[in-house]
């Protein structure tokens, strides 16, 4: 079963997510545009991304905005965004990409402990070795479409899980 995560502890509505990385310049903005690209456009959700210890304002890497482009996304107007804790207090879940992000974010409040889950879990074939998704800064674009498809992989997955937990706007 994919992810083998306990969604006990989380909201029973979901209203935002966010996904983190190192830069926010390759995989949490790839993710945050993977779950855009599949919420239902009157579902009442926040999705947004971050990094640990990213440079405010630094565009997506080429190779991100590349492989994101062949899947129908567009991320040349991403621009990175340095976490904060008032972020990730805002968001209901937050899902990082490697152990260190879950490290910096419950160091920011360790009370996030219940709603922060790394990623890769949501892979279907994760069996609790290999703890990330790889980062590709600085890879070939090759290295880039391993990780985007990897990321696609667990967000669809994680979308799954969560789908029931979403609410729709007001019309």
């Amino acid at each position: 079963m994919p992810g083998r995560v306990d969604l006990a502890q989380v909201s029973p509505i979901i209203k935002s997510v966010l996904f983190v990385c190192t830069g926010n310049i390759c995989r949490s903005p790839m993710a945050e545009a993977i779950l855009k690209k599949m919420v239902p456009a009157e579902a009442d959700i926040h999705v947004f991304s971050a990094g640990s210890h990213a440079r405010e304002g630094n565009l997506a890497t080429e190779n991100s905005i590349s492989v994101s482009r062949e899947a129908g996304i567009d991320l040349r107007s991403h621009r990175a965004r340095k976490l904060t804790t008032d972020m990730a207090g805002e968001a209901d879940m937050i899902l990082a990409m490697e152990p260190l992000h879950i490290e910096h974010v419950l160091s920011l409040d360790i009370w996030m402990k219940d709603k922060t889950f790394n990623l890769i879990r949501f892979a279907q074939d994760h069996q609790g070795g290999g703890d990330l998704i790889p980062d590709p800064y600085g890879g070939s674009p090759m290295e880039y479409q391993i990780c985007f498809r990897r990321i696609d992989e667990c967000v669809n997955n994680f979308y799954e899980m969560i789908r029931g937990r979403l609410i729709q706007r007001n019309r």
